[in-house]
């Protein structure tokens, strides 16, 4: 091995040393009592290298802080990491009932697509594209409609599942919390504009665009508005250069 990848080797483990070190001592400040103490080390683990348990801890102490819209954000991105983390989801779903947050009901296309494991849709789609091409060659082959026909079945349930992962990441991509209490979106990008909408904190709302330093959403209750932009959070954080 040269001695460039070792010292790229040697960087990466004391790296890894450093990281482990701050999770630790951010734990024992959080079982202190030194929750503001606990949130600067989890901020500094997840910007050395985001897990879903750091975001997970991020969240838990911000909540000890009153801050409801910062920790909701947190167990978000916790759950972007993993979607299976039954704590996060639960500790969510807790910080949004106190913040009396505002949540858009999810329509029947994200009700099923919510009941598939993300990663398991692709694998899916592939298996049901796959089975329909060869049930249709197949009956090709064999001048059977009932094949084709199933083939055609299977090929439909493919796209269908494609379309669906491509809706849902595009929709999740937009997500963002109100990170702010008391956020009012406008129906313009004004200060001064009729209010659509009160957000609390920990309120999901889905970027449509920016102009200026407001953002325009789709709102929880259904209508759009305009939210000042340093009162969301993108929920899918950009990746670091």
């Amino acid at each position: 091995m040269s001695i460039g990848r070792w010292l790229q080797v040697a960087c990466l483990f004391a790296t890894a040393i450093a990281k482990a070190d701050d999770f630790s001592d951010a734990l024992a400040a959080y079982d202190a009592g030194k929750f503001a103490d606990a949130r600067r080390g989890f901020e500094r683990v997840v910007a050395a290298g985001a897990s879903a348990n750091a975001f997970y801890n991020l969240g838990n102490s911000c909540f000890r802080l009153d801050e409801h819209g910062a920790s909701a954000l947190a167990y978000e991105r916790a759950l972007v990491l993993d979607p299976g983390f039954s704590e996060a989801l639960a500790n969510l779903r807790f910080v949004r009932e106190k913040a009396r947050a505002r949540v858009a009901e999810p329509d029947w296309r994200e009700r099923v697509m919510s009941r598939i494991h993300p990663r398991a849709v692709p694998w899916l789609a592939l298996g049901a594209a796959w089975s329909g091409w060869m049930l249709a060659g197949a009956g090709v082959l064999r001048r059977r409609a009932s094949a084709v026909i199933c083939g055609g079945v299977f090929a439909g349930l493919a796209a269908a599942l494609f379309a669906g992962l491509l809706w849902n990441d595009d929709r999740d991509a937009r997500l963002a919390v109100v990170v702010n209490a008391g956020s009012e979106a406008r129906i313009q990008p004004a200060d001064r504009a009729p209010v659509a909408e009160v957000l609390p904190a920990a309120s999901r709302v889905r970027v449509i665009s920016a102009q200026g330093g407001w953002t325009y959403c789709d709102l929880p209750g259904g209508g759009q508005g305009w939210v000042h932009a340093g009162h969301i959070a993108m929920v899918r954080m950009l990746p670091r250069k």
